[in-house]
C-alpha cells in the first residue's frame, strides 16, 4: 500500500521530470512562470479584442495626433489664458 509521502515524491518526480527542473523550488518557480506568462498572454489577446477597450485607444490616438499637428512654437498654455482674458474683459 501506498502511504502519502510514496505519492508526493511520485508525483515530485514526474513534475521534476516533465519541467526538465533540478529541485523542487525550481520546477515550482517553472510552472508559476508559465501560468503567469499564459494569463499575461490571454489578457493582452482580450484587450486587443475588446471593442470598448479599442475604442478608447483608437479615441486617445485620435487626440494624440491633433496635438502633434500643432507647430511646437504655438505654446497652447498662453493661448487659453489669453482666451480667459478676453473672455473676461468682455463681462
Amino acid at each position: 500500500m501506498q502511504t502519502m509521502i510514496d505519492i508526493e515524491e511520485h508525483q515530485l518526480n514526474k513534475l521534476l521530470f516533465y519541467t526538465h527542473a533540478k529541485t523542487s523550488n525550481e520546477a515550482i518557480l517553472l510552472i508559476v512562470n508559465d501560468y503567469l506568462s499564459k494569463k499575461e498572454h490571454l489578457n493582452n489577446l482580450l484587450e486587443q479584442n475588446d471593442p470598448v477597450l479599442m475604442q478608447k485607444k483608437q479615441l486617445l490616438r485620435n487626440i494624440q495626433d491633433r496635438f502633434t499637428e500643432i507647430p511646437k512654437e504655438i505654446k497652447l498654455a498662453d493661448e487659453l489664458i489669453a482666451e480667459r482674458r478676453i473672455e473676461a474683459s468682455q463681462e
